[in-house]
């Protein structure tokens, strides 16, 4: 008998993350509509926006460092209700907000560590449940958030025409409790995991004698004292159902499936004397390597996740202060109307709900990796914006949005994805939560100071350009990683049919080489004579 897990909760749990997340992720695509006149008429400009979106996203990346040992400790469920009631929390507490540090501390607090929350807790909830066609489903979990930064530009534009700020804040905080109906269905797979019976006759293992079946044996770590902890036949592994427990049969009777007994192993250890154990590490040293290994900070030693996980950042840190800046861009520098800029936000979350449906059907069937995938979207991602920031034409911004919102739905499906193909399930919840960290790190580092640039400068087209530059680089060391390691992989990897060519091929090479130094010598050589003769025939022209 095997385990299978229900195929209706598979979908359940995954069209739960959509309400989840379409309320509350929306709010950072929100806040310059939202809060764009209040910031204004509290006599703060494009700086202070600037600030309150880096702390809140700051806050939401370095949560990070606790929501992976939470998530392992008390589970996705548990965190996301704590998430959702953060977020609501903050949302409701800014309805009342008077000044800058008011708003920091609700808006850019509280909200931002509820979403931090929230946001991992639902990409591991779905890849718990989906082993296969986890494109699919994580395209189709983060379409509500897509959904929401749709829909709710239009909404909170009427909210505020009708409601005012206060009353619009309040009633998105209440929205934002929707999260913990999304959060109280993330059930553990094991609540839903049915028994299915497996035909056994005719299996070799009938046919075994009862000394020959399978043990599963424990060993530790001294391989002297190694213990049977019991032998349970194969059938009897499989018959196992969830909830029982194994019991060692053995376990009443510990010294008659001892290798060395009490007796034995003292006059052993009399016969050989340890040796004297090493210098115990001090108490800073043993509370740190506790952390690295609930944490698994082991993974910045790897090269490979550090390039990844950077890259990440930097895209996901521009992608934040783009979100701040154009709905700012479209409205003070091409001047539009509120009614206009919440059309072209429509337009640019439509299209990303569109390409998160989409593409992931395509490269699940084409087998193409999420970070290639990711690669090339982000690439498309930087060209798409510098061309928003070149024109002022209403239909190329809507064409231009289009692409812009298709390639970062892309982007956005990838992100998580990347990181969960290169990193053992075990490891995902602390890769998340590293990948968090780093991200907090870049926008505290870049987000006031691309802030300061638009207000120093007074050009929105030039602090887009500059993102878009932000998001190439790293692509640039990514490609590098791949060549390297392609290339690496090559030259370890020979295969015995081609040993003769390979012999034929590195003769060639010491041939090539060694004519190339000599064509380079000679020619050396003949441009050190002519400098001579042209000297020579310089002086003489000089003296006569």
């Amino acid at each position: 008998m095997t385990p299978y897990i229900r195929r209706s909760w598979h979908y359940l749990s995954q069209q739960m993350a959509a309400p989840l997340l379409s309320t509350n992720q929306s709010i950072i695509s929100l806040f310059g509509l939202l809060f764009g006149d209040t910031l204004e008429h509290m006599g703060y400009g494009t700086t202070g926006a600037a600030v309150i979106t880096t702390v809140m996203t700051a806050v939401t990346n370095f949560s990070g460092l606790v929501t992976g040992p939470i998530i392992r400790r008390y589970s996705y469920r548990k965190a996301a209700v704590v998430g959702g009631l953060l977020t609501a929390s903050g949302m409701i507490l800014t309805c009342e907000v008077t000044s800058i540090w008011h708003m920091i501390f609700s808006y850019g607090v509280l909200a931002g560590l509820g979403l931090g929350f929230l946001a991992p807790c639902t990409f591991v909830a779905v890849n718990t449940y989906f082993t296969t066609r986890k494109g699919r489903a994580v395209g189709l979990s983060l379409a509500g958030t897509g959904l929401g930064q749709m829909v709710m530009p239009h909404a909170v534009r009427l909210l505020l025409e009708e409601y005012g700020f206060r009353g619009t804040v309040l009633f998105i905080g209440g929205l934002s409790l929707h999260a913990l109906v999304g959060a109280a269905l993330f059930q553990p797979v094991e609540w839903h995991m049915k028994v299915r019976e497996v035909d056994t006759e005719g299996s070799d293992q009938a046919l075994l004698p009862a000394e020959d079946k399978p043990s599963l044996t424990k060993v530790t770590s001294n391989p002297k004292l190694r213990r049977n902890v019991s032998s349970l036949s194969l059938a009897s592994v499989c018959s196992v159902e969830l909830g029982d427990v194994i019991v060692d049969k053995e376990e009443t009777k510990p010294d008659q499936n001892t290798q060395y007994g009490s007796a034995n192993y003292t006059i052993d250890k009399e016969a050989n004397p340890e040796k004297p154990d090493k210098k115990q590490p001090g108490a800073f040293a043993s509370c740190m390597a506790r952390i690295v290994d609930m944490m698994d900070l082991d993974l910045l030693s790897d090269p490979v996740f550090v390039n990844i996980v950077v890259g990440l950042a930097v895209v996901y840190t521009a992608g934040i202060n783009f979100s701040m800046i154009y709905p700012f861009y479209l409205h003070m520098d091409v001047g539009m109307t509120l009614t206009d800029t919440a059309t072209c936000m429509s337009v640019l979350a439509a299209f990303d709900i569109l390409s998160r449906l989409i593409v992931p059907q395509i490269t699940d069937r084409l087998n193409v990796g999420s970070r290639i995938t990711y690669l090339v979207a982000a690439v498309l991602l930087a060209a798409s914006r510098s061309a928003l920031a070149t024109t002022k034409d209403f239909k190329i911004i809507l064409l231009s949005l289009a692409f812009c919102g298709f390639v970062r739905g892309v982007t956005v499906v990838n992100l998580n994805l990347s990181i969960s193909e290169y990193c053992s399930n075990d490891k995902l919840p602390a890769a998340l939560g590293i990948n968090m960290v780093i991200k907090g790190v870049f926008i505290l580092a870049f987000g006031p100071l691309l802030g300061f640039l638009r207000d120093e400068t007074g050009s929105f087209p030039l602090c887009i350009h500059i993102q878009s530059v932000m998001i190439l680089v790293p692509m640039i060391f990514w490609v590098l990683e791949m060549v390297i390691l392609r290339s690496r992989k090559r030259v370890s990897v020979v295969p015995s049919s081609s040993l003769i060519f390979g012999t034929a091929r590195s003769w060639l090479r010491t041939a090539s080489s060694r004519l190339a130094r000599r064509v380079a010598w000679l020619f050396l050589s003949l441009w050190f004579r002519t400098h001579v003769y042209t000297g020579r025939l310089f002086t003489g022209l000089v003296e006569s």
